[in-house]
């Protein structure tokens, strides 16, 4: 266990971030957090920087029978990025990740709907994007994110996580203007394994920090 929970793992982010002034005292610098959970890592963050808070919500796209298992991830507009090779060595049908496609669309749409309402999403181009997540796996989900935040022309993309696996970390560090991440893990499982409390994040949880956050 690293952490006791998403609070101190945020906490202890932010000190990392810390050391890196130029990535946040420009004005127009936003922390984007991953829904769901990695919105709580990036709510210390934000407060800790005294930066305005906001959400995304891209969608992993999980294996038959083991969805904890990324074929790649996808925006709520279906882009997204795929591992071939695992979808190769798995034999997964294109007619089985069309419809995971179009499922989790609808769920990153559900979710978008109600969190939109209370922090609809800022100007991205010319600003610094500090993307926030509680672990980095396999880094599909946030190059995902990556590249879909560079269509916005932002000033640059900074990736923020506690903790991550050895191959996420190098994936991500040749996508991202810097990564950013304190605990870098051969012995890397699954996030939840680096948590002594690692509850399932409720949406209106999201919301609540939605609601405090985009104001700052």
């Amino acid at each position: 266990m690293l952490f006791y929970d998403r609070q101190e793992a945020g906490r202890l982010l932010a000190k990392e971030l810390h050391k890196e002034p130029h990535l946040y005292t420009d004005k127009d610098a936003l922390v984007l957090g991953l829904a769901r959970g990695g919105i709580i890592v990036a709510n210390e963050v934000a407060k800790a920087l005294s930066l305005p808070l906001n959400v995304i919500v891209p969608r992993k796209i999980g294996a038959p029978r083991n969805p904890e298992l990324a074929l790649g991830s996808i925006m709520e507009n279906g882009e997204g990025v795929f591992n071939q090779s695992i979808i190769n060595m798995l034999g997964v049908s294109q007619n089985y990740i069309k419809q995971e496609i179009e499922k989790e669309k609808n769920k990153a749409a559900q979710r978008l709907a109600l969190y939109r309402q209370y922090s609809p999403l800022p100007e991205i181009k010319n600003k610094h994007i500090i993307l926030v997540d509680d672990g980095i796996a396999t880094g599909s989900t946030l190059l995902t994110a990556i590249r879909a935040m560079r269509q916005f022309e932002p000033l640059s993309i900074t990736v923020a996580a506690p903790v991550s696996s050895t191959e996420a970390f190098a994936l991500l560090a040749n996508e991202a203007d810097k990564v950013i991440c304190p605990n870098v893990r051969d012995d890397f499982l699954g996030v939840g394994m680096f948590y002594g409390h690692f509850p399932q994040t409720e949406d209106q949880e999201v919301v609540d920090l939605l609601k405090q956050g985009g104001n700052r």
